[in-house]
């Protein structure tokens, strides 16, 4: 195997820690969302419904195709957390609004993302504003390569990873 240079090495580095830290995210927000009931999925719907927004914005804000926030708000209608409305200007359009429970569902949720995170006890909040303005920065640097490419963003090269359905935390 070829000698790596000390870049290469730190960026395979910061790839496994990044790995690891979503790896441990989504298997509390796994836990979490079995403790409640709710798929992975629903806490995303919640955690996106901060006000309420048409089926195609709420698809945009989770990354997936219609049929799936069709799933998704579904799940949450059937809980008593979201309900369906329909635009009065375009009878076509349809609109998704927490219910009170659900409201109150995601201040729960929210709350414990906020406290239970790795980087809520382990930074502080300088080292947190700091982490999230890299990130940022990280992301806004994928989407200029993508836009350069003519790719969407989070575009996957043939052979890539397998998808998963349309479940963004998968």
């Amino acid at each position: 195997m070829p000698d790596r240079s000390r870049e290469d090495e730190l960026n395979i580095c910061i790839m496994d820690a990044l790995s690891e830290i979503v790896k441990r995210a989504a298997a509390f927000g796994q836990g979490l969302a079995q403790a409640l009931g709710l798929s992975v999925s629903d806490l995303v719907g919640l955690h996106k419904l901060e006000e309420p927004m048409t089926m195609k914005e709420l698809g945009q804000q989770m990354h997936c195709d219609p049929s799936f926030v069709t799933l998704v708000t579904n799940g949450l209608e059937k809980r008593g957390l979201a309900r369906r409305e329909t635009c009065d200007r375009v009878r076509r359009i349809k609109h998704v609004t927490l219910t009170a429970e659900g409201a109150s569902m995601r201040e729960r949720l929210e709350s414990e993302f906020a406290t239970r995170m790795p980087w809520a006890s382990a930074l502080d909040i300088g080292e947190r504003e700091c982490l999230l303005a890299v990130l940022r920065k990280m992301i806004a640097a994928a989407d200029a390569a993508a836009a350069a490419h003519h790719e969407s963003p989070g575009y996957v090269p043939a052979g890539g990873p397998a998808t998963t359905g349309g479940d963004p935390a998968l």
